[in-house]
């Protein structure tokens, strides 16, 4: 007998089991400079700021790219608007923020500040000086607003008691010597120029 052959073939193709590559994450919000306006500020007087940002990938570097600030004062690189102005008057100028993106995003605002002028020089009324106690440790300090920063305090007529002292800071201190009352004025002076500012009590 003749026996019939029979061959089985075997299919040799494979199968691609391989997942396709994800998708490209999306691209991280747009850097957006969300601050408020920045407050006016006083010539001699400290200023402070802080600018902030959303969006993007955090953390964000800051700089000036058009315009000016007020003389005395710097943006530091995160963010604070700081320092102590010199001029017055307004002050336009753009802040940028940049991210932390390994392609960087950035966003811009412009703001304008103003600086003022100090008001005029005022020893703050009502300020008399406690008694004191022979032979007891005194102090007491003077304080006066507005002029142009920093004052100098001098006593500028009379007599204090014996044994005090008045320091160009506006203090009044040390230890009475003896009983008794006197009477002296104090003066404060601006560091205004070129004509400095007084006031007296």
């Amino acid at each position: 007998l003749m026996g019939t052959l029979l061959l089985a073939s075997c299919g040799s193709g494979s199968s691609d089991s391989s997942s396709p590559p994800p998708p490209p994450p999306p691209p991280p919000p747009a850097v957006v400079v969300d601050a408020s306006p920045p407050p006016p500020g006083v010539v001699t007087n400290s200023y402070y700021f802080y600018f902030n940002a959303s969006g993007g990938s955090p953390p964000f570097t800051w700089a000036v790219t058009s315009g000016a600030l007020p003389g005395g004062l710097t943006l530091a690189p995160d963010g604070t608007l700081s320092g102590t102005p010199t001029a017055a008057g307004p002050f336009a100028f753009t802040v940028t923020a940049t991210d932390g993106a390994q392609t960087p995003g950035t966003g811009s605002q412009p703001f304008s500040v103003t600086i003022d002028a100090p008001a005029p020089l005022l020893i703050a009324p009502g300020q008399t000086p406690p008694a004191g106690v022979h032979g007891t440790l005194y102090s007491f300090a003077f304080s006066a607003a507005g002029g142009y920063l920093p004052l100098s305090w001098t006593v500028t007529a009379g007599t204090l008691p014996p044994g005090l002292m008045f320091t160009s800071d506006g203090t009044l201190s040390g230890t009475p010597m003896a009983p008794g009352s006197t009477q002296f004025t104090v003066t404060a002076t601006d560091s205004g120029a070129p004509t400095p500012a007084t006031n007296s009590v």
